[in-house]
């Protein structure tokens, strides 16, 4: 990669190619002894850039040490051949064409490229003379990077600038500059919304904690970067949430003089943050909704089966108690009816917990959960849990199959009344899949609902990277 920076007439010099021109016998030693030509070779060699000379044919006639180590090559293995040779990879480039043109309309030339066997930005420039060219490289790879540093975070700001109101304010003169973008974020002319007018535009109520909160950081030498979130009064007449981020500049006695920071609108975060809160609010309610309907549901079987039988069994006992004579009978019916009553306790107490999952394996939990519901007769349930047989699984996921299965049974028992329900568990790909069907009732499911049972099924899916899918009718 080749990129022209300049070319100019290059002036009249004897010595441009000195280093690779013999010294004529006339010459005499200087000062240290040397002569002319040795005296500008050691100074070539002092050279921080590389530095080589060419003749009118090419041939390379003179390269210094930071040529070679620049370069990876040798005096050896260069001097006397041509510089095409040597470097033949310069062939079809722009320093091939610069090169010639330097030598050929006696200009200096000056440019930069990337040199792909060197892997490095380099700046050359080609001096003419009658004896051929002299050439300096210098490696500019590090000036290159801190350009592209540079750049990279020039343009960062010009994107920050058209979404954020920058500001930069001067504490001692009170002045205050604003970047462009606050009159499409929040309205405002730039050269006009001055401190009296940003005070202004805040909501009184959050005005009266900007001010002291401001007052307090500024005289607190420790601190140097300051936020704050306030509503601001768009210049359409709605109040905006902006949050405020900026760095106190100081002086060497620690005394605030600057303030550069950046105003972004976050109406559109504070409006989702508000909806999320009532998603939240809402299904906090509906789950409590839930508990008490649930209690109560407990409370009136607790009172309309259970209570009833413990209170034949205590009718029974107080017969029993006045010698009835009909004891024997009245002991057996107390006893069944207290059977009665375990189980019911018992089909409660599976309803409100989750099985004990220790050595438990998911087919295990669903063929009890699918027997306690089997029990009740209300239906013909047919399980297949076959493929799942020796299948392990974490305890989250375990109790979020069981609970997803324990409601779509009580969907089932409560709405469908249906005669026959299947329930299948298998394993494709690594990817488990419980697929319940039944004869009963359907319903829409775009349809809005009060229950949070399909909600509770559908985050429990989610909550483990699974979905849940409703085809009814």
């Amino acid at each position: 990669m080749d990129t022209m920076k300049e070319e100019h007439p290059a002036e009249e010099r004897s010595d441009a190619s000195a280093a690779g021109e013999q010294p004529s016998s006339a010459e005499g030693n200087g000062e240290n002894g040397l002569c002319p030509r040795q005296e500008m070779n050691e100074m070539l060699e002092r050279l921080s850039d590389g530095f080589y000379a060419v003749d009118t044919g090419w041939r390379i006639t003179y390269m210094n040490r930071q040529f070679e180590r620049l370069m990876g090559l040798s005096k050896e293995e260069c001097l006397g051949r041509t510089l095409w040779d040597c470097m033949p990879f310069l062939l079809q480039t722009l320093s091939y064409d610069l090169y010639h043109k330097a030598l050929r309309e006696n200009i200096t030339v000056s440019f930069e490229r990337f040199d792909t066997t060197i892997q490095r930005w380099l700046q050359s420039t080609a001096h003419p003379s009658p004896s051929g060219l002299s050439i300096f490289l210098r490696d500019i790879t590090e000036q290159k990077k801190s350009a592209d540093a540079l750049r990279l975070a020039n343009e960062r700001f010009r994107l920050a600038a058209k979404t954020d109101a920058i500001y930069d304010w001067n504490i001692e003169t009170n002045e205050l500059i604003w970047g462009e973008a606050l009159l499409d974020i929040f309205g405002y002319e730039p050269e006009t919304f001055q401190i009296a007018e940003w005070l202004g535009a805040m909501h009184p109520e959050d005005r009266k904690e900007f001010i002291p909160a401001l007052q307090k950081a500024l005289h607190d030498t420790a601190v140097i970067e300051w936020e704050r979130e306030y509503r601001i009064l768009h210049q359409n007449g709605d109040y905006c949430h902006a949050i405020d981020r900026t760095n106190i500049i100081r002086d060497k006695n620690g005394n605030a003089v600057r303030l550069v920071g950046v105003m972004k609108n976050i109406t559109g975060q504070k409006k989702l943050e508000q909806e999320l809160q009532r998603q939240r609010q809402k299904t906090t309610a509906a789950i409590i909704q839930a508990q008490e309907r649930e209690r109560a549901e407990i409370g009136r079987e607790l009172h309309d089966n259970v209570n009833q039988i413990l209170t034949s069994v205590k009718l029974y006992q107080e017969l029993i108690l006045a010698n009835h004579q009909e004891r024997e009978m009245l002991v057996r019916k107390s006893i069944g009816l207290l059977l009665q009553a375990i189980n019911e306790n018992r089909s409660l107490s599976k309803r409100l917990s989750a099985p004990t999952l220790g050595n438990m394996r998911l087919h295990e939990s669903v063929n009890e959960l699918a027997e306690t519901i089997a029990a009740t007769q209300r239906f013909e349930l047919t399980l297949d849990t076959a493929s799942i047989a020796t299948l392990d699984v974490n305890e989250d996921l375990h109790l979020a199959i069981y609970r997803i299965l324990q409601e779509q049974f009580t969907n089932i028992l409560k709405y469908a009344g249906a005669s026959l329900v299947t329930v299948r568990l298998s394993v494709t790909d690594k990817i488990l899949r419980l697929e319940i069907r039944d004869n009963g009732r359907g319903f829409d499911p775009e349809q809005k609902r009060n229950g949070i049972g399909i909600t509770n099924m559908n985050m429990r899916a989610e909550s483990l990277g699974g979905n849940l899918v409703i085809d009814s009718a």
